[in-house]
């Protein structure tokens, strides 16, 4: 299922989603995931096996803050349900979800405490009420004054976590939660070399953690980077650097993202930065050490294409992203999807 945020009809930008077939067909023009007056922004998406849910702020245009919600869809993108995921008036953004087999898991950053004060929380779902379970709420960071970027990934066993911390340099941390949202494993920094590392994205292999981020080693060497981690956080392959660029184009969303394919190693897709005016959108497979496999595959080669996303089935890759800039006043972004076979 794809999801996206869209302004048709006068609207706010409300939530539409959609079933796409294997041929990379939408079967419907998008159905509306939320009814409401307010302006939506969209968080992550994650399936249960028969349902999708969908993680998004939700901006109610009065106090100026963004509050946490969360909707449920059929796989064919029909709406089944929608709620508010927690109630505090506080500035609540950048929500990613996971299915864990019995319960949604959710991490995302707000600032509850003091005003643009951020900290990274972590919660447990309900399936049915879509409400945060009882005490599983649980604070991860200490306050930063930049919102950072989490992801979250389930082993089958544990979560792992992700985020960017913008101290004195920006760095990327990592989490161990079990079952029950416990601590595990204590943050530890996964980069310490960079001038920058930020919006990582995770997945898990059936036996390490990936982890992939856009950042900088100096002014001139920008790019993306990927690591694999053991079930303790610990680095088992050296930094490998998927992209080189002199920049990279920081929106909301994520500009590189990972997912597993068992037995058949990590997809990647990711934006970069070709002309002032051009992004394009790259795809690479990478095998267990993080080696690639072929060249990479270039999906565009015109326009301001940014945010991809990358997910799999049993057949390949779907990818889907943004065409259009949406600071250039006027013009109103599309979303684009593609497939990318496995062989």
């Amino acid at each position: 299922m794809l999801a996206w945020q869209d302004a048709r009809d006068g609207n706010l930008a409300e939530l539409y989603a959609t079933a796409v077939s294997p041929a990379g067909d939408f079967l419907v023009n998008g159905e509306r995931l939320v009814f409401n007056d307010d302006e939506e922004y969209l968080g992550d998406i994650a399936g249960d096996g028969s349902h999708f849910g969908i993680a998004y702020a939700s901006d109610n245009l009065t106090g100026g803050d963004l509050d946490l919600w969360m909707a449920l869809a059929e796989e064919d993108g029909d709406r089944v349900d929608s709620d508010r995921v927690d109630d505090l008036m506080m500035d609540q953004k950048k929500p990613r979800l996971v299915w864990d087999g019995s319960y949604w898991a959710m991490v995302w950053c707000d600032d509850r405490g003091v005003a643009s004060q951020y900290n990274v929380y972590f919660a447990k779902i309900d399936p049915l009420s879509l409400n945060i379970i009882g005490s599983s709420e649980l604070p991860l960071t200490l306050s930063m004054t930049y919102p950072p970027s989490p992801d979250i990934a389930w082993s089958g066993a544990e979560y792992g976590i992700v985020w960017n911390e913008r101290e004195t340099t920006e760095q990327l941390l990592f989490v161990g939660l079990g079952a029950d949202g416990t601590v595990t494993i204590a943050p530890k920094p996964i980069t310490t070399d960079y001038q920058r590392s930020f919006q990582p994205s995770i997945a898990w292999t059936s036996s390490e953690w990936v982890v992939a981020w856009a950042g900088w080693v100096t002014e001139t060497n920008k790019g993306y980077w990927m690591t694999t981690l053991d079930i303790e956080g610990n680095k088992v392959t050296a930094d490998v650097q998927v992209d080189f660029m002199t920049e990279i184009y920081e929106g909301e969303a994520s500009p590189i993202s990972i997912v597993h394919v068992p037995g058949l190693g990590i997809g990647a897709v990711w934006q970069k930065v070709v002309l002032l005016n051009q992004i394009d959108i790259y795809f690479q497979r990478f095998d267990y050490d993080l080696v690639p496999m072929g060249e990479p595959l270039r999906l565009t080669t015109s326009g301001f294409n940014h945010s991809p996303v990358l997910d799999r089935d049993g057949s390949g890759f779907g990818i889907a992203w943004s065409l259009g800039n949406p600071a250039s006043g006027g013009e109103f972004p599309i979303v684009r999807f593609a497939r990318v076979g496995c062989l």
